[in-house]
């Protein structure tokens, strides 16, 4: 059994390292389910749950790999740093003085003490340090810095498309200004796709979708609970898909796999004008089924850090539905759902199509029809 761990164990890392998170998430659970206090994998799979945004969910992960083994320095310094992730001040504190206790010291350590003292809303900072079994360090992104956006995408945006990034990065670590002169300090948390459960659920059951992209997802978690208030269900499971992989530059999350459905919320309305046809384009090319897509054609609250309002692309409905179809026509297979939303709560809903049913028609004109929602 132990040559069946280590080569389970190795083959995680491997996949993690290579961003194939949904597979090493299945071999770190094949671990862990033949030995549930194995300190390697609990460990690595906390620090793949905070490198997919699922923070609080890491914490029991990398406190069993600490129980487990206390004698691994960065068994302590990855269970300190998603405490501090997590804003968890005082316990971080508590832990780091157990490891100073231990005998634990040195740079790692003082950083965090000096971080603990010097920034009382340093929460933003979390270890992505990943060890195979023999503990080799494997150098991953750091969140404790805003990383600069470059070659972790291969979609090469514009200039102006990249300088939006990282200030979409900024608003990620920094909170933002809103038009009213208040100040939000938990960025693009809101599960936008929650508003239009409804609508989706009956394309997804319909079109037997497994996988979801899920394409500038924010801080959306499709694993907790209560995404269905009636049923307290999880979005995987209010969905019923088996897999979700999340895209989302500004918090580092840098996971595309084609899927048999890519959901976009309220993420065109940020992009620059001269990158909206590229990014469209790839949201078509990742989609096997199903692309559901929500853009917001009105000013945000928000401000972006120039002072500039967040939504930079602001056009009509009529606007993004001419784009999207013409796009589609290279994408005959896959299955359009486009939403407009003209304020927060209202907007209208296009007639789902598919480019390639467009040539089975008896006439040669192609009308489109919509409904609207919400409060005029």
């Amino acid at each position: 059994m132990e040559e069946i761990i280590q080569e389970a164990l190795s083959k995680g890392v491997e996949m993690h390292v290579a961003g194939e998170f949904h597979l090493a998430r299945q071999l770190y659970e094949t671990v862990i389910k033949l030995q549930p206090e194995h300190a390697d994998a609990n460990h690595n799979m906390g620090l793949l749950k905070l490198d997919t945004g699922h923070d609080l969910e890491a914490l029991p992960f990398l406190q069993t790999a600490l129980q487990a083994d206390t004698t691994i320095a960065q068994f302590w310094l990855s269970y300190i740093k998603a405490l501090i992730k997590l804003e968890r001040l005082d316990e971080a504190a508590r832990i780091l003085d157990l490891a100073k206790e231990s005998g634990f010291q040195g740079e790692n350590f003082e950083k965090l003490h000096q971080s603990l003292n010097s920034s009382p809303e340093g929460g933003n900072s979390a270890g992505n340090e990943l060890f195979n079994p023999n503990q080799t360090e494997i150098d991953l992104i750091d969140d404790t810095e805003v990383a600069k956006y470059n070659e972790e995408d291969n979609l090469k945006l514009s200039k102006k498309g990249l300088e939006l990034i990282n200030l979409y990065k900024d608003m990620v670590v920094n909170g933002y200004e809103r038009t009213d002169g208040s100040k939000v300090t938990s960025t693009y948390n809101d599960f936008e796709l929650r508003k239009f459960r409804s609508i989706c659920k009956t394309h997804l059951q319909k079109k037997d979708i497994e996988t979801v992209l899920d394409y500038g997802g924010g801080g959306s978690d499709w694993e907790a609970p209560n995404f269905e208030p009636s049923t307290n269900e999880s979005a995987k499971q209010f969905f019923k898909v088996k897999d979700v992989c999340t895209y989302e530059p500004a918090r580092n999350l840098f996971e595309k796999r084609k899927s048999d459905c890519v959901v976009c919320m309220d993420v065109l309305e940020h992009i620059h004008m001269s990158d909206v046809p590229r990014v469209v384009d790839e949201l078509f090319s990742l989609s096997k089924k199903l692309l559901v897509v929500n853009v917001a054609c009105y000013k945000a609250a928000a401000m972006l850090p120039t002072g500039e309002n967040a939504h930079i692309t602001v056009r009509s409905p009529d606007w993004w539905k001419g784009l999207i179809d013409a796009i589609s026509i290279n994408y005959e297979e896959v299955e359009v759902v486009l939403i407009c939303s003209q304020t927060y709560s209202s907007g209208v809903i296009f007639e789902t199509f598919r480019s390639g049913d467009w040539n089975e028609t008896e006439g040669f004109s192609v009308p489109y029809n919509y409904q609207t929602f919400g409060a005029k």
